[in-house]
């Protein structure tokens, strides 16, 4: 073989090597980017899977509370529950204020006793679908003086506030009495 011969051969060579190796680089670019790709996607999934959880732990904690879910876009039964009775809460009215709303709710006393007064513990936050949702919770605390009498509905006045539409989808209504007592039997 000439020189001009092997000269052709090595440089016939070295560019099937170095397409070879590009070859190589661009397979290995793919599958790197394929495994971003999927790392990015198992990344977000956690992400979503963490809020999810925070949402199922916020939820549990308000059903173990005895805490009512209220729906004030449709008046619908909810139901409280506390240590020593049951009350069924209905949203009956929504009027917006400058920061918040004003909500007249009926709270009925399915029990025999009288309540003399409760604390309402309100639960209000962003949709879950929101990024950090959960660091946004707010609640109140309010004192009612009236007496629930069983069997009855009493209508309350409620400012959830600071609050917006969206925060109000998400209400809660816990009640603890602050005084009980029972009627006394007639002979």
């Amino acid at each position: 073989m000439s020189s001009g011969g092997r000269l052709l051969l090595g440089a016939a060579t070295f560019f099937l090597l170095a397409c070879s190796r590009s070859q190589q680089e661009a397979a290995s670019n793919a599958k790197l980017n394929a495994i971003e790709k999927r790392i990015t996607t198992a990344e977000k999934e956690l992400a979503d899977l963490r809020t999810d959880s925070l949402d199922h732990q916020v939820r549990l904690d308000e059903l173990e509370a005895g805490a009512a879910s209220v729906n004030t876009q449709e008046e619908t039964y909810s139901v409280a529950r506390s240590a020593i009775g049951t009350f069924l809460i209905v949203c009956k009215k929504v009027q917006p204020q400058l920061d918040g709303y004003s909500l007249r709710v009926w709270i009925g006393n399915t029990t025999n006793l009288i309540f003399h007064g409760a604390t309402i513990h309100l639960k209000w936050h962003p949709p879950p679908t929101e990024r950090n949702w959960f660091t946004q919770i707010n609640e109140k605390d309010v004192e009612i003086k009236d007496v629930l009498l069983p069997g009855f509905y009493r209508e309350v006045q409620l400012v959830v506030a600071p609050s917006t539409a969206a925060e109000l989808r998400n209400l809660t209504i816990a009640i603890k009495p602050n005084r009980v007592s029972l009627p006394l039997a007639r002979r």
